[in-house]
């Protein structure tokens, strides 16, 4: 599924990274703090809270900078965490999540869902529009199981293209279809 994003959501995204990197400068980082980074995964964001709107009752926690350490996202009470890559690490980076970051995604996270530009970009020349794959989706229990890797001397856990589940896997999720697991038991608030 490909969501496109106008310029006032990019200008947004480049506006809320910049004023929110100085303060995520001291956390800890697993994978690169940079500008670009935070562009990246805020358009990630936005195309899933675009794309899951109209369906579902949508919590848009990423826009909450409180809410900092929370998942991304709370759609029909089910936790998203949205991960995000340039076309250009998709292929060999996409679908990562570093095993230290795993124990706090088991307390914040129900879903992860993979997304990447189709495109590459600068944040000092932004595009007038820019369109986001939502690839796919995978349960914590999946990036528990993914096969390991090292990256820049970092252990990884990667999904396989192959083995992301796909977007209608978050339907039967918040409409009760599938069982999540034990420790991940999803809240529904009606």
């Amino acid at each position: 599924m490909i969501i496109e994003l106008e310029s006032n959501l990019i200008q947004w995204a480049a506006e809320v990274s910049r004023r929110g990197l100085p303060s995520t400068r001291s956390l800890k980082a697993h994978y690169p703090n940079t500008l670009r980074s935070h562009i990246v995964g805020k358009l990630g964001e936005l195309a899933v809270e675009m794309w899951a709107t109209p369906k579902f009752q949508v919590d848009s926690v990423f826009r909450d900078p409180a809410r900092i350490a929370e998942c991304d996202l709370i759609i029909d009470g089910l936790r998203i965490d949205v991960k995000t890559w340039s076309e250009s690490s998709w292929v060999e980076l996409g679908r990562c999540v570093r095993p230290t970051q795993l124990a706090s995604h088991i307390r914040k996270t129900d879903l992860f869902l993979w997304t990447h530009l189709v495109e590459n970009i600068d944040p000092e020349k932004l595009p007038c529009s820019i369109q986001v794959h939502l690839a796919g989706t995978s349960t914590i229990d999946d990036v528990l199981n993914a096969p390991g890797w090292v990256l820049r001397s970092l252990p990884n856990r990667q999904v396989g293209v192959d083995e992301m589940r796909p977007l209608s896997f978050l339907n039967s999720q918040v409409r009760g279809a599938s069982p999540t697991p034990p420790h991940h038991q999803v809240r529904h608030s009606h």
